[in-house]
């Protein structure tokens, strides 16, 4: 099977836990990406509606080698069942950009959990809850 169509088959694997958002964003040029370890993060906007998007780009996919689209797969699958204030919204996947998976969420202006947490600025607190537990 060659690359694009192993790309394609996950791809529509992953269609099953997202929506497929191939030719509805457009990426923000002036916007200089955000490079992890893993991934590079697209500031991009949604065509409709003008959503303001994170696309998170994995690198370092080679051609043909399928093991890290599972893994991005894999990823897709668990980060579509999370749901709680504090975690990120999912909104769907694109194959679009690097040849790879790229998982699209909403755009967060305040930036990423660890610069968030260390901005004094902030109180991080709020971020955390104990429930109904007490811990005496």
């Amino acid at each position: 099977m060659d690359p694009s169509s192993a790309l394609q088959e996950l791809a529509i694997r992953a269609s099953r836990y997202s929506i497929n958002l191939n030719g509805e964003i457009s990426l923000n040029q002036g916007k200089i990406p955000l490079r992890g370890s893993t991934a590079i993060v697209y500031k991009g906007t949604l065509t409709r509606g003008g959503t303001e998007v994170a696309v998170k780009t994995f690198h370092g996919t080679p051609p043909g080698d399928l093991d890290p689209l599972k893994r991005i797969l894999r990823e897709v699958h668990l980060w579509s069942k999370l749901c709680h204030d504090n975690v990120v919204r999912m909104i769907g996947i694109s194959t679009e950009f690097g040849s790879t998976i790229s998982i699209v969420s909403d755009w967060m202006s305040l930036g990423d959990a660890h610069s968030y947490v260390q901005n004094k600025e902030n109180d991080p607190r709020p971020l955390v809850s104990r429930g109904e537990r007490s811990f005496a």
